[in-house]
């Protein structure tokens, strides 16, 4: 957390920024100066007055030119690691572009998009199986949040929250299977209606006379 992720040019700023800081210096002298020949009478008082402004917007400029050179260094908000970079030196970067991807292992979350019918299959706080590429051990995770207004595709998404030190990267696909709560009937078919992969097994489902080839999620045998 704070590290520096990437460092803009800011050759200009600096410059600036360099000469806003002598013009503050040079009026901080000016006020000291006519602040003593004010109080000897030796010149109008309108003439430190007009000094006292003059210091007052330097330093609003010094402060502006300082925060751009500040905002010149992309960090890090959190403490993790860089899984991506966007840019390369010399890349010509504008407002709300992405420059680098940055990952905390130990604060893992697998996110989903379910179809409107599977939606309900989702809780906050439940409990589900997630298991990271065909041949992995399944993992626990929870439910942390439900989206309550799909996308055009009238898809919900679903985040569900991983164990930490799980040994997992960013961008592995995973399978999730929702929980199976209380008293809840689960349908039985048998196996020679399963189409595709133990994996990825599907169904043929007939909706008004036509055949509609499904996912499915399958629970014990």
């Amino acid at each position: 957390k704070g590290t520096v992720i990437v460092r803009l040019d800011a050759t200009l700023m600096k410059l600036q920024q360099d000469a806003a800081q002598v013009q503050v210096e040079t009026l901080e002298k000016d006020q000291a100066r006519y602040t003593i020949l004010t109080e000897a009478d030796a010149i109008q008082a309108v003439q430190l007055e007009k000094t006292l402004l003059a210091l007052n917007t330097a330093r609003i400029q010094l402060a502006n030119v300082t925060e751009q050179v500040r905002r010149s260094m992309i960090t890090a908000p959190f403490t993790g690691q860089v899984v991506q970079l966007f840019v390369e030196e010399g890349t010509v970067v504008g407002p709300s572009m992405p420059v680098a991807q940055l990952a905390d292992p130990r604060s893992l979350e697998v996110s989903i998009l379910v179809s409107e019918a599977d939606a309900h299959l989702f809780q906050e706080g439940d409990t589900v199986s997630v298991q990271v590429g065909p041949t992995s051990t399944p993992l626990i995770g929870h439910v942390q949040s439900v989206g309550r207004r799909g996308d055009v595709a009238h898809a919900f998404p679903i985040r569900i929250a991983l164990p930490a030190s799980t040994g997992l990267n960013p961008g592995m696909s995973a399978t999730v299977q929702p929980a199976i709560r209380k008293g809840e009937a689960l349908p039985t078919i048998p196996a020679r209606a399963l189409v595709g992969s133990s994996i990825a097994p599907e169904v043929f489902v007939v909706r008004n006379g036509v055949a509609h080839r499904r996912s499915i999620g399958t629970a014990g045998t």
